[in-house]
């Protein structure tokens, strides 16, 4: 039996996070291409573009293919690299998925994607297509930019907006709750950089807070949060997830904000929740008045 408790906060902690440049190593020519692919990708961790869910990829000139779809980036973002071989015109490359777990408030850190039953993680299988007339370095090079993340992108970038204050704070070292283990900190794409401004969703500064004649927001229509497939295949048992969010005078959640993670697409399904929420507005003088607030869930299974 599966339980959710929410608790409304209106009082929200500091945020704070950290974050590591990574680089992808740069193959050099040898006469023995695949062998040389192998040494600098097998066994290790890369981002998928895009964070496509399913286990079979198939990219093409354009990279990784629209009709797949996108799941989260604690979910279907990272993989580790067993194998990669190029045949004719076309790259194969067999990975295994991780599963980004923030468990008791620790920052960000990686646990096996191994369902129920199963002794190690479903394989990943992405094939990509290479230009006719034979398979040159750069062509490789160019192909693998397409499915993974580079030294030039930066995850903050590519997360949705909810993400994205966590995400810059755990990577600058301003929310220790958001922060990135050094295995994961060293994955390509997962950018060292300084970011004064955290992002241009943020939470509306006129947004008032609870208290001093300002009354809090009432839930009057709520929608539990499922239990993520990724979380269950984790055997997690208990989670908690924080979010931030803005009610304006019609009492729709808007600016919705990771503040405390889990990982384990948790999030998601929290944000996912609390958007469908509706709430009878807070008020001051009689009028209602846009308010910040906090919103805890407590996942049990």
């Amino acid at each position: 039996m599966r339980r959710c408790l929410i608790t409304l906060l209106f009082a929200l902690p500091a945020a704070a996070l950290c974050f590591t440049l990574a680089a992808i190593p740069a193959i050099t020519q040898t006469t023995d291409l695949e062998q040389q692919l192998r040494d600098q990708y097998q066994g290790k961790i890369f981002l998928l573009r895009g964070f496509y869910s399913g286990d079979q990829l198939r990219s093409g000139s354009t990279g990784l293919p629209d009709k797949a779809s996108s799941g989260d980036w604690t979910t279907d973002g990272f993989v580790q690299v067993d194998d990669i071989d190029v045949s004719g015109q076309g790259l194969t490359i067999r990975a295994a998925r991780l599963i980004v777990i923030a468990p008791n408030h620790s920052g960000f850190g990686f646990v096996a994607d191994t369902p129920k039953g199963k002794k190690k993680a479903p394989s990943l299988d992405i094939k990509a297509d290479l230009p006719s007339g034979g398979s040159s370095l750069e062509q490789v090079e160019a192909a693998l930019s397409r499915i993974f993340l580079t030294a030039q992108d930066d995850l903050a970038a590519q997360v949705p907006d909810y993400w994205k204050p966590c995400v810059v704070e755990g990577l600058s070292g301003k929310n220790s709750k958001c922060r990135f283990s050094p295995k994961l900190a060293v994955v390509p794409g997962i950018l060292t950089r300084e970011q004064d401004s955290v992002t241009d969703n943020a939470p509306s500064p006129v947004a008032s807070r609870v208290g001093q004649g300002v009354s809090p927001p009432r839930v009057i229509r709520q929608v539990d949060p499922k239990f993520s497939e990724a979380a269950e295949r984790a055997k997690v048992n208990h989670a908690e997830v924080t979010l931030k969010l803005v009610v304006d005078q019609s009492g729709t959640p808007q600016n919705i904000h990771v503040v405390t993670p889990f990982g384990c697409g948790l999030d998601l399904e929290a944000v996912r929740a609390v958007e469908a929420w509706r709430f009878d507005p807070s008020q001051k003088d009689g009028k209602p008045v846009k308010v910040e607030i906090a919103v805890e869930m407590e996942f049990l299974r």
